[in-house]
């Protein structure tokens, strides 16, 4: 469900297909990446390198904390899908998500032991949520302003006339 790579290669997505069906290619040893995510230029030639098991620690629909250790620095993969809205960090630290293999979720992490977390922070229901308050807010304040100026206008009539 989740490891360690140290090797990753830069393909183009018309090209993955092909390269994980390369001979002798480990998929655990090596993370697939696109050039749309990394300034690498493509890989030339893909190989598999050494590999590590991660630990699941604790998972909820959106939280999944993992345990890393590793001789090596390299990417934690999660085999969950990448979707936006999830953030990462690493001992604390925020970290990029990458989509690894074009369709998982992966983030840099240096050699020994490491606490990653994956949350899923649903930006856009939260911007949404905020207008639809202050939409709320506007429309009270449209309802209760009229009538507020309408009764001053009733008072300042009625003091006018005695």
């Amino acid at each position: 469900r989740a490891f360690v790579v140290q090797k990753s290669a830069v393909v183009p997505p018309e090209a993955i297909a092909q390269v994980l069906q390369t001979p002798g290619l480990e998929p655990h040893g090596v993370l697939l990446l696109s050039p749309d995510d990394v300034t690498e230029a493509p890989s030339q030639q893909v190989s598999s390198g050494p590999w590590a098991p991660a630990r699941l620690l604790s998972e909820t629909p959106d939280r999944v904390e993992l345990e890393t250790q590793a001789d090596f620095a390299g990417y934690a993969v999660l085999t969950d899908s990448w979707f936006e809205g999830w953030e990462a960090t690493v001992d604390g630290r925020p970290e990029r998500i990458l989509p690894a293999y074009y369709a998982l979720r992966a983030v840099p992490v240096p050699a020994g032991k490491h606490n990653v977390v994956f949350r899923f922070v649903p930006r856009t229901l939260i911007r949404l949520t905020l207008l639809s308050w202050a939409c709320m807010l506007l429309a009270l304040a449209l309802l209760l302003w009229p009538r507020s100026s309408r009764s001053a206008r009733y008072t300042e009539a009625d003091s006018s006339s005695d």
